[in-house]
């Protein structure tokens, strides 16, 4: 009995997303996302690899409060949560941020947010 609990206990988190790109529907794994980003009231997915956005349906707090695993996604700033997996690089930036390289090209620079910095240096240190 404790072992059917244990399993059945056991938090599970969202496995792929469904995303609109122009009038097209598609599924994207978990595993194939680099970062999630908010613009202007809109979420959007960046695949690994690919500088295109996806358009979902969901906040940046709804994904943060229960739909991530927080083992592999972390909240950098007010508006981008990101893949550890996509990770490739951290270099120090200006007022003691850090900018982060992530296996998709980015028009903008990813920044970890000052107040974050040090648990975000926890989180991957984990």
């Amino acid at each position: 009995i404790s072992s059917f609990l244990a399993n059945y206990s056991q938090k599970t988190y969202k496995k792929r997303f469904l995303t609109k790109l122009g009038n097209r529907f598609s599924f994207v794994t978990v595993d194939h996302v680099s970062y999630f980003y908010s613009e202007s009231g809109m979420t959007y997915l960046i695949e690994n690899g690919s500088p295109q956005r996806q358009l979902i349906d969901h906040t940046l707090s709804e994904l943060e409060s229960g739909l991530l695993d927080p083992l592999k996604f972390y909240r950098v700033n007010r508006s981008m949560i990101i893949n550890l997996e996509s990770l490739i690089e951290i270099k120090p930036y200006y007022n003691g941020r850090l900018v982060l390289s992530m296996s998709s090209k980015s028009e903008e620079a990813i920044v970890v947010a000052r107040e974050r910095v040090n648990e975000f240096k926890n989180w991957i240190n984990q």
